[in-house]
């Protein structure tokens, strides 16, 4: 998106080789804005040691901090928007619990 707004700035007289609608342009306003706070909101609780910047965990803390992740993925979530916000906040979220393993 910066390449395209800039581009008759960086090569005078020579059309972008690509281009994007206004509407592209706004999604992609609207997912950096959702990224920056989700980003500020992950620096605070590994700022405040709420979860680990790593994701490493003592084994004797491992529920502990499965059951922090859990209250703290909830409450993040809560924080979307709406239906599309959710599920984009969902995927965001650092610490994946790992798909349902049984029978291997």
């Amino acid at each position: 998106m910066s390449l395209f707004a800039h581009w008759e700035q960086l090569v005078p007289g020579v059309p972008c080789p690509i281009n994007f609608t206004n509407e592209d342009v706004d999604l992609h306003s609207k997912e950096e804005e959702n990224i920056t706070g989700v980003g500020k909101l992950l620096a605070l609780f590994r700022d405040e040691s709420v979860l680990p910047a790593d994701g490493m965990v003592d084994p004797k803390d491992y529920e502990i901090a499965r059951k922090n992740s859990r209250k703290f993925k909830d409450i993040f979530i809560g924080l979307a928007k709406d239906d599309e916000e959710k599920e984009l906040f969902t995927k965001l979220w650092p610490y994946q619990e790992p798909a349902n393993t049984e029978g291997l």
